[in-house]
């Protein structure tokens, strides 16, 4: 990994590899179409877990190349890479539901035309689901991008306590 271009790119670079990880194992789960617990499970599990690696590896290079590195500045550093990671995961979710796997989302707004003409819905009320079925990607994003940053923040915060350090001797 990359650090001596600067904080900011080196964070977009490791964020992109960071999300690498959540992309591939979302191409790997679309390819197997699997509804077995057992193997999303798994999949769930190596994502999770490479990414908390991952992340952690990433934070405690950046920490080893100085001298002391403070909770917050090692904190910043990993959010930053989680924040460019979760809009490198966005984009691709975007792209995953728009371009590449168009049948999800038709699969989707065909589950939710059942759920309409099952239920007692006003006329209002169906056409105010339709407008949110045809922005359906974009509202997934922000979602998505919003999540994916709590989720950071709180791996980033948890990960600053291991690779902060510190020099007793600076004042």
């Amino acid at each position: 990994m990359e650090y001596s271009q600067g904080k900011w790119s080196s964070a977009a670079k490791n964020g992109l590899i960071l999300a690498s990880i959540t992309i591939g194992v979302s191409l790997i789960s679309s390819l197997l179409h699997s509804s077995s617990f057992i193997v999303g499970a798994l999949l769930w599990i190596v994502k999770t877990g490479g990414s908390i690696w991952l992340l952690h590896r990433i934070m405690k290079e950046y920490s080893a190349l100085k001298e002391s590195i403070s909770y917050g500045e090692s904190f910043k550093y990993g959010f930053a890479v989680t924040l460019f990671s979760s809009l490198v995961i966005s984009a691709y979710l975007f792209l995953s539901l728009t371009v590449i796997f168009p049948s999800e989302m038709e699969k989707v707004t065909e589950a939710m035309q059942m759920v309409m003409a099952n239920g007692n819905y006003t006329t209002e009320e169906e056409s105010a689901m339709e407008r949110l079925m045809g922005r359906l990607p974009q509202y997934s994003v922000i979602v998505n991008i919003i999540y994916l940053s709590i989720l950071g923040a709180i791996a980033s915060a948890v990960i600053a306590s291991f690779t902060k350090r510190t020099n007793p001797f600076e004042e």
